[in-house]
Formats: C-alpha cells, structure tokens, sequence
C-alpha cells in the first residue's frame, strides 16, 4: 500500500504534511509487522519487495500495449 500512496502523483494540500503522514503510517506499519508478526529484517525487506512487485503490475496494467516489432 505505501509504495502507491508515494507514488501518488496527484496534487496535495501541503506537501510536507503529506510526506510527514506517509512517514509516519510507514514507521507505524514497520513496528507492527516486527512487534506482532515477530518479522525480521529479511521479513520486513520481502515484505517491502513484494509491495513493489505489485505496484509494478499495477503500473504495468495502465501502460498501453507495446507495437509489435
């Protein structure tokens, strides 16, 4: 969820209010997974990886097709 939320790329009210807010649910969302899912630093980085997996499909999704050579 958090790589689209950064990767938002409409307008804001303020900014650095939206980068301070986006830090925070990050930090909350690293706490959460290390205190209740007892994830390590290797679970945390798949975790983080597989966001990123998926924000690619996503993006990938709304490209238009490319021409056949």
């Amino acid at each position: 969820m958090l790589p689209a939320l950064r990767a938002y790329a409409g307008q804001v009210t303020n900014p650095a209010r939206e980068t301070a807010w986006l830090g925070l649910l990050e930090a909350e969302a690293v706490d959460g997974l290390r205190d209740r899912c007892g994830a390590g630093p290797q679970g945390l980085l798949a975790a983080r990886i597989a966001g990123l997996e998926r924000e690619a499909e996503l993006l990938q999704a709304l490209l238009p097709p490319s021409p056949a050579p």
